[in-house]
């Protein structure tokens, strides 16, 4: 057996015997469900076998806990090429939504500000139209981040990121929609002329972007990606 493979049985050793202090011991008959021998063992078939043991357990009652921490992720401990490469697709999708959308929400909440010196109702909801445009590029930079978990293996680095930045996409994506819900009622109030019901939105919104802003640089801290 050369090092290569050696290195990942005791990788997958590690796997199963942590899963084992919750899980209980391993059915011995697992084992045994087909001859091996020196020729026949590969990293594939080490990824697979390790991948197929760690899943049937952690699927067993009592195991909950350890489920939901996977939940999400590929069903592979080890990524292939192909998953790497479905990754990195979705992954920068969503990177690339996620900073247009956040661009947008900036951008127009610094026009919000100004929307009662600008003349005409059509200009006035293009501040709004850009924030809500923001909100649903933000929106779908979640649906890709979740892809891309789906490609991901919780126990490599990646998996760490996207597991890590995830819950941090949907707080921002919660914020945009205060946001967007805010600068709708801000430029509404402006129609109607009540100058206090302008304020009191365009300061809701202020507390969302302000929101947006505070977790943006934990992202960043995450993947330089962003």
């Amino acid at each position: 057996m050369n090092f290569f493979v050696l290195k990942y049985v005791i990788l997958i050793g590690g796997i199963l015997a942590s899963t084992a202090l919750v899980a209980g011991p391993v059915e011995e008959t697992i084992f045994h469900d087909a001859p091996v021998s020196e020729e026949n063992i590969s990293p594939d078939s080490i990824y697979l076998f390790g991948s197929g043991v760690f899943y049937k357990e952690i699927d067993k009652p009592g195991n909950e806990y350890m489920k939901s921490s996977v939940e999400g992720y590929s069903r592979n401990l080890v990524q292939d090429e192909e998953d790497v490469s479905r990754f990195d697709a979705s992954w920068n999708e969503g990177v690339r939504n996620f900073k247009n959308g956040y661009s947008a929400c900036n951008d127009a909440y610094i026009k919000l500000s100004g929307v009662p010196s600008i003349g005409n109702t059509a200009g006035k909801n293009v501040v709004w139209e850009q924030m809500r445009a923001g909100k649903e590029d933000i929106a779908r930079s979640s649906v890709s981040f979740n892809a891309a978990k789906s490609f991901a293996s919780p126990g490599s680095s990646i998996g760490f990121t996207i597991g890590m930045a995830l819950p941090r996409i949907e707080q921002v994506r919660s914020s945009a929609e205060d946001a967007e819900l805010a600068t709708m009622k801000a430029i509404l109030a402006d129609r109607d002329h009540d100058n206090a019901g302008f304020e009191k939105h365009l300061k809701e919104a202020g507390v969302a972007i302000k929101e947006m802003k505070r977790i943006y640089p934990e992202l960043r801290a995450l993947s330089k990606d962003f």
